[in-house]
This record gives structure tokens, sequence and C-alpha cells, in this order.
């Protein structure tokens, strides 16, 4: 009995080393019962009327005892040998459990590790990118400003030199002063000029940008989904260290005094959370407090044309469904076993 050779992950061999702990303890059973048997044929060895038959027939006596030593020495090597194959497997079964359990508390502190350096990092990064974004979206909002200024200015001073032309030809001799058409070319220049064109057509292009983005979120959303669904990793690292992302997040505020006090009034946790769990009670529980769980409202539309969509109560309307933190942990609940049933 040799060369049990296991290989997979942490959930995903569950079904073969509980096949292989049952069949440990059938062999135990087994080496069990042999011993038995062995002990039981032993005794032929000794019976009254084979002793008593020996005195009549040393060898047909001795043989028997012979075949009688023999049998009960096999059934004993039998049971030792299964007895042994019996520790060895339940002994291969408890290695590879310890190793795996191991192995997934190294990958969960792994992941705890990265996802606080990604927290960590979150924050600065995220303020100097939105400090970027505020920095570009403003020059770009001053530069379309001033382009429609200018813009504006162009257009007044063609539409003051097309009504100054006019004029003259109304009046040629308007062209006997050039001071006088110098001022009257201003002046039409100046009643020209529309402060609100320049400020419908600002927000005509502010509008048309913040369109453009709206109609690119689903997209890039789309995308992002798209990308994490290639990328699983990305999600198993951010749910796994949920409790090191959370830490990571609120690393710098925690360093002023009293900052680790207050979020465990608020989320009803210790702060930081150090394991998956006191995660996701930290966020439904701080969520709740604010109201992000309870503002959701959900129901059924049926279509009386579908017998398929009908109510199973005739006369009853769907009741609406609020989304409450208990449900988030439930679900959240749900989720980790899911995905350590099929990792």
């Amino acid at each position: 009995m040799s060369g049990i050779t296991v290989s997979g992950g942490a959930g995903g061999v569950g079904a073969r080393l509980d096949d292989m702990r049952l069949q440990a303890q059938q062999l135990a059973t087994l080496s069990t019962e042999l011993i038995g048997r062995s002990g039981t044929a032993a005794a032929k060895a000794v019976d009254g009327d084979l002793l008593e038959s020996m005195i009549l027939s040393p060898v047909t006596g001795a043989a028997a005892e012979g075949a009688i030593v023999l049998a009960s020495g096999s059934l004993l090597l039998v049971a030792t040998e299964t007895g042994v194959s019996a520790v060895f497997l339940e002994g291969a079964v408890v290695a590879y459990e310890t190793a795996d359990q191991l192995i997934a508390a190294a990958t969960v502190a792994l992941h705890n590790g990265v996802a606080f350096v990604i927290g960590v990092l979150a924050v600065p990064v995220g303020l100097v990118a939105a400090a970027g974004v505020a920095v570009v979206g403003g020059a770009w909002m001053l530069t379309v400003a001033g382009v429609n200024i200018v813009v504006e200015g162009v257009d007044s001073l063609v539409e003051g030199a097309q009504q100054t032309l006019d004029q003259i030809g109304d009046n040629p001799w308007l062209l006997l002063s050039p001071a006088g058409v110098a001022g009257l070319f201003t002046a039409n220049s100046i009643s020209a000029y529309s402060p609100q064109e320049v400020v419908d057509r600002t927000a005509a292009t502010y509008a048309d940008a913040l369109s453009r983005l709206q109609e690119l979120a689903p997209v890039a959303a789309q995308a992002a989904n798209e990308w994490l669904g290639d990328n699983a990793w990305i999600e198993d690292i951010l749910t796994d260290g949920a409790p090191g992302l959370l830490a990571g997040l609120t690393f710098l505020p925690g360093l002023l005094p009293g900052f680790n006090g207050l979020m465990s009034v608020v989320t009803g946790q210790g702060w930081p959370p150090l394991t998956y769990e006191q995660a996701i009670d930290a966020i439904a529980t701080g969520g709740g407090r604010f109201g992000l769980f309870d503002d959701g409202q959900g129901g059924l539309a049926m279509d009386p044309d579908d017998p398929h969509s009908r109510s199973p109560c005739l006369g009853t309307e769907p009741s609406p469904t609020s989304v409450t933190s208990s449900r988030v942990r439930r679900t959240s609940t749900r989720v980790r076993r899911s995905s350590a049933i099929s990792a």
C-alpha cells in the first residue's frame, strides 16, 4: 500500500478527502475484524477435541494445527497491513488538510497585505487624481469661455463693420470725417456684442460635453466589468482582503487620536476589522446608520397577458422590498460560503 497522491486547491478536493477518510475508517474496521477472526482461528488450535484427536492420529492432528496456525497468521498479517494502510490514509488526509489550511491562511494574509497597500495609496492617489481632474476641467472650462468671448468679439466686430458700411452707403458724406466713421464703427461693434450669447454658447458646450460623458459612463462601466471578469484574481484580493482594504483606507485618518474609537462606535466593530465577517458587519452597520441600505425599493412587474408572471394569490399586489443591513450581512455570508465551495 503506497503512492497516494492528492492534488487540487482549498475546497476543490473536499469530496475526495472525505472519500479517503471514509475509506480509512473502513480499513480500520476491517483490520479490527480480521484481528478478531485471527484470534478465533488461533483458539481452534487449543480446542479440546482437536487435542484429543492428535492422540489417535498425530499426523492428521499436526496438519490441522499447521493449517490453523497458517490461517491465523495470514489473517493477522492482512489485518496488520490493513491497519497500517488505514493509519497512513488518515494521516495523508490530515496532512493535506493542514497544508491546505496553512496555504489558505497565507493567501488571505497576502491578500490583506496587498489590499492594505491599495487602501493606503488610494486616498492620496485619489486626492491627486481629483485635483488633477479639477485643474484640467477648470482649465478647459476657462478655455471654452475665453474662446467664446473671442469668437463673440470677432462676430461683433464683423457685424459692427457691416452696419458701418451700410450707414456709409446710406450717407456717403460720413467719409468726410474719418474720426466719425471710427466712432460709428466702435459704437456699432459694442452694440453688436452680446454677453448673453457668450453665456448661451458656453453653456451649450458644457451641456454637450456632459452628455458625451453620460454616454461614455455605461461603456466605461461595461469595460471595467469585463476587465474584472477577465482578472478575477483582483476581485479575490479585494474580497479576501476586505479588512486590509478598510484598514488602509482609514490608515491616515487613524493616526488622529480618537479616530479608531469613533469608527468602532459608528460601525459597531473593533476598528480596524480583523476578519472578513467583521469587515462586512462594519460596512453594513456603518452604512445602515446613514441609510445607505434602506432606500432601495424593489417590486415585481406582473404582465396580465403572461400566465407565468401572475401572482399566486389573486387580488394581491407585489410588496416592495427594502434592502437592509442585515440582508447585506446574510448575502455576503452566502456569497462567501458559495465561493469557498466552488473554489
